[in-house]
């Protein structure tokens, strides 16, 4: 059906379902490492041993979805992910000592989070102010809709720009949404890319009248 729509529609189609299926957060931390993005530290553990090693080395830690979130319907409960969140000691005494694979970074300070939508090899970043509310500190997607992080229009370094635009590139994508976190020392670092990322409170928020 997507190559048939490609067919029909021409430069009119852009997006993919089938990337947004097959999209892999490691080949794409792998990607964007190669290109000289910084990543944090990145494991996927499934033993208690090796997620414990981890853990002194790097820690603080988060954890997150290995792929997209879990979510699984029973007749009597339903089990979801939790999000983003940060990993403690109390976590890691709960697990068996195999358990089915993680994936676990380095918790970056951050200055701000950004947002980038990038279409047709133009980049729209937002600035989001997630450190403010101890709500989405870790990650802005734990949101507080009572009262919603700031979010403003910011400039990417022209090299960051560049290695961005190259990796959607090398994945062969022509629209996505980027996460990025700029420290307090002013480095950047690239967390993932969401093929199918929505661009309207982008938009919305920037004046950037993308849909136009």
């Amino acid at each position: 059906q997507e190559h048939e729509l490609k067919q029909r529609l021409g430069d009119n189609y852009i997006g993919s379902l089938r990337k947004e299926v097959e999209n892999n957060k490691l080949v794409n931390l792998r990607i964007a490492k190669d290109l000289g993005l910084r990543i944090p530290n990145t494991l996927v553990p499934n033993s208690k041993a090796q997620l414990r090693r981890f853990y002194e080395q790097h820690r603080p830690l988060i954890f997150k979805d290995l792929r997209s979130p879990v979510l699984i319907h029973t007749r009597h409960k339903t089990f979801f992910s939790t999000g983003v969140k940060l990993l403690d000691e109390q976590m890691i005494d709960g697990l068996a000592e195999v358990f089915s694979p993680i994936l676990l970074q380095q918790y970056i300070e951050k200055e701000y989070e950004i947002r980038v939508f990038i279409v047709a090899e133009q980049l729209y970043p937002m600035a989001i102010f997630s450190q403010n509310d101890q709500q989405t500190k870790v990650d802005f997607r734990n949101y507080n809709k009572r009262k919603p992080n700031r979010c403003v229009p910011v400039k990417l370094p022209e090299p960051i720009d560049q290695q961005l635009l190259d990796f959607m590139k090398r994945i062969r994508l022509n629209t996505g949404s980027v996460d990025l976190i700029r420290t307090p020392e002013g480095l950047y670092y690239f967390l993932e890319v969401n093929p199918m990322g929505q661009f309207h409170w982008v938009s919305q928020n920037c004046n950037y009248q993308i849909e136009r």
